[in-house]
């Protein structure tokens, strides 16, 4: 299998742009993606056979056709970079994985959320048992795995759940963003889960950066490959690089800062200069563009 990499930071922005205008300059399929297990299938043979979670962000753009896949495409590598020694796999197979932390104690009726009991044996090693719900999950009708949070603030720990798991229920629930994807809930009812399902989330404090960052790249890989008359490869190629140092580490200065909103601001010009045709081509369109700008108050607001 092969290994990949972890971000490491730039040292040759010159290089780093050619290597993305080599992967945004491959050639599509012509084929369109209407269903969640089409994306799925390119993504497993063209994607995931990436040697980086970069590269798998910038070819999994260039290859979706909607919005919806472009958020599998930057939030798969969010995800695998931020849970890096998880193989999520399924059936020999790379496999998508969700990252479930939403809970809907509020709702009507109120759901539990997730608890986990450790339970000791004497002729084995300790196993963790899972019960309550988590109120979103990504591509639910398709996912391989479910990384969970169980308990609040430092007492917090984290599992990888395979789908097949015993006692766990997918359901899914109507959503009106990005309603391409599939989206749902999951009830653990008595889930056991052995002692190495529970995961190093070291790097859970930087995944809503990473997230966002991740789904920006997959977006201006998108642009460029569909609008190839409105967004140079060049341009999209240095609106990539220019991201990718935070991807490894977020702002530690106030230049870093500064560039990291540029960035941001990088990527909304290149959502402007789409908008017209993408709206014309895309009846979601809509909708689902707020998958770029819904980051970028946030972001600007760092300090």
């Amino acid at each position: 299998m092969q290994t990949v990499q972890p971000i490491a930071p730039v040292t040759d922005a010159a290089a780093l742009r050619d290597h993305i205008s080599q992967m945004l300059e491959q050639t599509l399929s012509a084929n369109a993606l209407p269903a969640e297990t089409d994306y799925l299938a390119v993504w497993q043979a063209h994607v995931a056979v990436a040697s980086s979670h970069l590269d798998m962000a910038v070819l999994g753009g260039v290859l979706a056709d909607r919005l919806a896949w472009v958020f599998m495409a930057g939030y798969q590598s969010a995800v695998r970079q931020t849970f890096a020694e998880q193989a999520f796999r399924v059936e020999g197979k790379p496999g998508w994985a969700a990252l479930a932390v939403s809970e809907g104690r509020r709702g009507e009726p109120p759901l539990p959320g997730v608890t986990h009991a450790r339970e000791q044996s004497a002729s084995a090693a300790h196993t963790f048992l899972i019960n309550g719900y988590k109120t979103w999950v990504a591509a639910s009708a398709s996912v391989a795995h479910i990384v969970i949070k169980s308990g609040r603030g430092t007492d917090a720990q984290y599992f990888n759940v395979h789908r097949n798991a015993t006692g766990l229920v997918l359901s899914a629930k109507p959503a009106g963003f990005l309603s391409e994807l599939s989206q749902g809930r999951a009830h653990f009812d008595q889930v056991r889960l052995p002692a190495d399902a529970e995961v190093d989330a070291s790097q859970v404090v930087y995944f809503g950066l990473r997230e966002a960052l991740y789904i920006y790249i997959a977006f201006v890989a998108y642009a460029q490959a569909r609008y190839r008359e409105v967004v140079s490869t060049t341009q999209a190629a240095k609106v990539i690089a220019d991201l990718v140092p935070f991807l490894y580490q977020p702002p530690a200065d106030a230049a870093a800062l500064r560039a990291l909103k540029e960035g941001d601001i990088a990527v909304q010009a290149v959502l402007a200069q789409i908008d017209t045709q993408a709206t014309a081509a895309h009846a979601n369109w809509a909708k689902d563009r707020r998958l770029v700008t819904m980051y970028s108050k946030g972001i600007q607001a760092r300090e």
